[in-house]
């Protein structure tokens, strides 16, 4: 059964929280889609080889040749999962069919009420169906709180 994540940025930007999701998904070996706008594609594209000086994280465009191979395909057209095992949504994206996935993560940006509203109406279609739900909201500080 699919885990649901959402994850409620109030402090932090996408940019400080994506790349930690990416590195623990990889770390179980686990693919990865990321589903953002097309505005963002090539922003994350570039992002992901150069968020860290000693690092980057191996992914592709959903336009490349082979992008399919990378552990991490950057879409903004894909509508299933595309055989990854986990979907990370940002920006309000979303994808029609969850199974197979491991687990969804709904990024949420506090600060955008369509985001917040887009994961509301998500969270409640997901919990009448008995899904298996986590919302981890940011404290202060930073750290992840699990709330629900």
């Amino acid at each position: 059964m699919t885990e649901h994540w959402f994850y409620h940025l109030e402090h932090a930007t996408l940019e400080g929280v994506l790349p930690m999701l990416l590195e623990k998904s990889l770390e179980r070996n686990w693919t990865c889609l990321v589903k953002t706008t097309p505005e963002m594609l090539d922003y994350f594209d570039r992002f992901l080889w150069t968020y860290r000086k000693d690092s980057f994280l191996p992914h592709g465009l959903e336009t490349e040749p082979l992008s399919d191979y990378n552990p991490i395909l950057l879409s903004s057209k894909a509508q299933t999962h595309l055989g990854k095992d986990v979907v990370i949504l940002t920006h309000g994206q979303d994808i029609e069919n969850f199974d197979g996935v491991k687990r969804s993560v709904f990024m949420i940006n506090g600060k955008n009420s369509n985001d917040v509203a887009h994961a509301r109406t998500r969270w409640s279609q997901f919990k009448s169906k008995g899904a298996n739900l986590s919302y981890y909201q940011q404290g202060e500080r930073g750290q992840w709180i699990k709330k629900a």
